[in-house]
């Protein structure tokens, strides 16, 4: 429909200046191209070397939004923070990949449900994939501190409801414990107090999800965001004083009690760097960039193709 739309703009714009016996030639506005997300999930090792990412395998991108996808190149890659040279570890489809704290095991998202694989810079071997989740949407899996049990969102139907809930299992599937209802999108924090997730507040007809933080000790949670806007997806930095999440198109960064709420830069999901001094995200053209804290130092990390 975009291509349709341009010609249509080009012939108004020839007739119109023939009727006026217009001699200059009329400028038409250039089209943009729509770009889909070629990287994301980004996720920074716990050692500061690498960054693990989902490569859509996207190419050819058509200035009408089309584009075309090379599935031998789609899947999980890794590259190098401060030297882009990004290799392939397994050509699957896969989303939402959270490192182990101690960088020794990835886990991540397939088809709904969880997987967990050794970390090795040669690659995955699909022999060496635990499945450990088998029914239900299971999703936004995060490592607890000591690496013991992983947290997940999931639309289980035994508690009654087909409403998404926080449940955590041990890092072998084993042991699935319902952590609370109504919650989406953990992330526990680096030292371990702290449960981060996304719920719907707000009185019946004026909800919105926002950003919460559970102390894992009490049991307490306070709303952090009172937005009003889809806030999602709260990440707290590794120094555990910072929180990003994202809303209305933006990676925001606040404190982790949920003051000074600052827009960073226009983006998606992200992950912080175990300096806490960036950010890794999805930004222009569906490439991941990073970013300092401060907003500085803007730089692409990975590249693709340039439409046509």
């Amino acid at each position: 429909m975009r291509s349709i739309s341009f010609i249509t703009k080009l012939i108004f714009s020839i007739t119109f200046a023939a009727i006026i016996g217009c001699s200059s030639p009329v400028s038409v506005d250039p089209i943009t191209p729509i770009y889909p997300v070629i990287d994301s999930y980004p996720a920074w090792s716990p050692s500061g070397q690498y960054i693990v990412y989902y490569h859509a395998g996207i190419q050819n991108v058509h200035l009408d939004g089309g584009y075309t996808i090379d599935t031998d190149s789609l899947g999980l890659w890794i590259t190098q923070p401060d030297n882009n040279n990004p290799v392939q570890l397994l050509n699957n489809i896969i989303s939402m990949i959270n490192w182990s704290r101690d960088g020794k095991w990835l886990v991540y998202v397939s088809n709904y449900n969880i997987y967990k694989a050794p970390f090795s810079e040669e690659g995955i071997d699909s022999l060496d994939i635990e499945q450990l989740t088998h029914d239900h949407i299971n999703i936004n899996p995060t490592w607890s501190a000591d690496d013991e049990w992983i947290y997940y969102d999931t639309n289980r139907a035994d508690l009654g409801t087909y409403l998404y809930s926080i449940w955590k299992m041990k890092f072998d599937g084993t042991e699935n414990q319902l952590v609370m209802r109504y919650g989406r999108q953990p992330h526990i924090s680096q030292n371990g107090e702290t449960l981060l997730y996304q719920m719907s507040a707000g009185p019946d007809g004026d909800r919105y999800p926002e950003i919460f933080s559970m102390d894992l000790n009490t049991k307490i949670s306070v709303q952090l965001t009172h937005r009003k806007e889809y806030c999602r997806y709260p990440i707290m930095s590794p120094d555990c004083t910072k929180i990003c999440f994202l809303s209305k198109g933006n990676l925001f960064v606040m404190n982790s009690n949920g003051s000074d709420q600052n827009i960073l830069t226009k983006g998606g999901l992200a992950c912080w760097s175990p300096q806490n001094d960036q950010l890794c995200f999805i930004g222009t053209h569906g490439f991941l960039w990073l970013i300092n804290l401060d907003g500085s130092d803007l730089k692409q990390l990975t590249n693709g193709p340039i439409p046509e």
